[in-house]
């Protein structure tokens, strides 16, 4: 392949260019493929391979292909693609591109009673809410979940004894969690040779049995417009922590993460109800001694830059420049990266630019403590970081964040100041802190960045300073959740009411 630069191509890349031209028809391998090319900042590649998947995606649509055969692949293209690239566009540009094709397909799925029909609806609780996850695992959106769980409106006989279902996966530490705090938690993962379409089929009539009426699809969007599509309860919500990437008509209400001022905003020309993302407890207490024995890991830094992050919003160019900028400016300091995995492209950037020395994959790791390790969290952008970037603040770790709409600045102060809404004289007055150190300190571009990351590493005083403030501005402005909860409810409680009748 002379245009993907032939022999000079990392070995990984090799090997997935190889297994497709032995197997041409292997539509995985070329997902995989193409995931490569995104890793190793091939676009043009990468892009090609996607337009052709998602023509093969539309074909088998058309042909009336099995529905898992539709599943795993949408489940690969938003892997191996839209995972790939974390702007908001994208994520648009790539469910856009599918849903002429799977939405109508899904229809044909749906179930003419079931969704409509409550199943024994109680005249004490004519309504009960429940969430859905694709998979069973514990992250940012799973923690805003569980917050509005926890702190739910016990005066409300259909918010208070909610469901959460899953997909697939069986995690026990989500169990307990969410078992503790009185709440009832069905994964559907029982069966390992059970077809998706079956097991589809039994989570809507364990819906309908449940008495669900409103079901929320809570935020990673992996195959949500296909299954939404299929219609599991009367009334279904898609509440996204992240992209704003589909509306379809079987989903009957949009919610949207953002910040304290905001109650809706307009994305992509659409309405969303804004629910603020907002945690009282983003960060268990650690041990000193912990945090103390994990920084000495990496002694010879007096200075540890880093952020607490997947490996998708870490391998942006524009970040991997600024940091490598950072590293040479101060070539005694040190910079921590997480994943599930080592990044190969992440690590030639490293190796290229000169600073792979300063630089420690930690793997996936407790953020909770990492937070406290690093003496400065420098936040991802263009997307930006949730759960652990709050945990910084928390930590009084100084955050350096990016004006951009999907940082922790986006959140919070984009949209209100652009808009120029009734908190945008308080936010500007919060923004211009103190010595110019506001509760989040932001850069306007990428050599402003590089400023501020230089200034908090060599001036100590200002960086405490910084680290203060955004601990002050956390408690002050982020720690209720039970006003997040609260709005949630309110959300659910206007979009559309079933009718038991139907």
């Amino acid at each position: 392949m002379n245009a993907a630069g032939g022999q000079n191509l990392p070995p990984p890349l090799l090997a997935a260019i190889e297994r497709c031209r032995s197997e041409p028809g292997n539509i995985m391998a070329a997902g995989e493929l193409g995931g490569l090319f995104h890793d190793y900042g091939m676009t043009e590649q990468a892009e090609h391979i996607r337009h052709q998947l998602v023509g093969a995606l539309a074909t088998l649509c058309g042909k009336g292909a099995p529905l898992d055969t539709i599943f795993n692949l949408l489940q690969m293209l938003y892997q191996h693609f839209t995972k790939k690239v974390e702007t908001e566009q994208y994520a648009r540009t790539c469910f856009q591109a599918w849903q002429d094709s799977i939405v109508p397909y899904a229809r044909k799925f749906q179930d003419p009673v079931l969704p409509r029909k409550l199943h024994a609806p109680l005249a004490s609780r004519p309504w009960r809410i429940g969430f859905l996850l694709q998979n069973a695992v514990i992250l940012g959106h799973t923690d805003g979940m569980l917050e509005v769980i926890a702190n739910r409106p016990h005066g409300l006989p259909w918010a208070d004894q909610p469901i959460v279902y899953t997909l697939f996966g069986d995690l026990p530490a989500l169990n307990e969690r969410v078992r503790g705090m009185g709440a009832e938690i069905v994964n559907m993962a029982q069966n390992g040779s059970e077809t998706v379409a079956a097991r589809i089929v039994r989570l809507r009539r364990r819906i309908a049995e449940d008495g669900i009426t409103h079901l929320v699809w809570v935020s990673a969007p992996t195959t949500a417009d296909f299954v939404l599509a299929m219609r599991l309860a009367p009334v279904q919500l898609f509440w996204t922590l992240k992209f704003h990437p589909f509306r379809i008509p079987e989903v009957d209400g949009y919610i949207s993460y953002g910040g304290w001022s905001e109650t809706r905003r307009e994305v992509h020309g659409e309405e969303w109800q804004v629910v603020p993302f907002l945690l009282a407890r983003p960060s268990p207490p650690v041990a000193p001694e912990a945090v103390a024995a994990a920084r000495a890991r990496f002694a010879q830094h007096p200075v540890l830059f880093g952020a607490l992050a997947r490996t998708e919003k870490l391998n942006s160019p524009p970040y991997l420049a600024a940091v490598a900028e950072i590293l040479r400016a101060n070539p005694t300091a040190g910079y921590l990266w997480t994943g599930r995995e080592p990044h190969d492209g992440i690590q030639r950037f490293f190796t290229e630019a000169g600073v792979a020395a300063q630089t420690h994959f930690i793997g996936w790791v407790d953020t909770t403590l990492y937070a406290q390790v690093l003496d400065i969290f420098l936040e991802t952008f263009p997307f930006g970081c949730g759960v652990t970037a709050m945990q910084a603040l928390v930590a009084g770790t100084p955050l350096l964040s990016f004006a951009a709409p999907e940082t922790q600045y986006g959140m919070h102060f984009f949209r209100p100041l652009a808009e120029a809404g009734p908190a945008a004289p308080e936010i500007r007055r919060l923004l211009a802190g103190e010595n110019g150190a506001g509760p989040l300190l932001y850069a306007a571009d990428a050599a402003q960045y590089v400023e501020f990351a230089n200034r908090l590493a060599r001036d100590a005083t200002w960086r405490r300073g910084v680290g203060q403030a955004g601990r002050d501005y956390y408690q002050r402005y982020l720690a209720d959740s039970s006003r997040m909860s609260h709005r949630f409810h309110e959300v659910v409680a206007a979009t559309m009411k079933p009718d038991p009748g139907a």
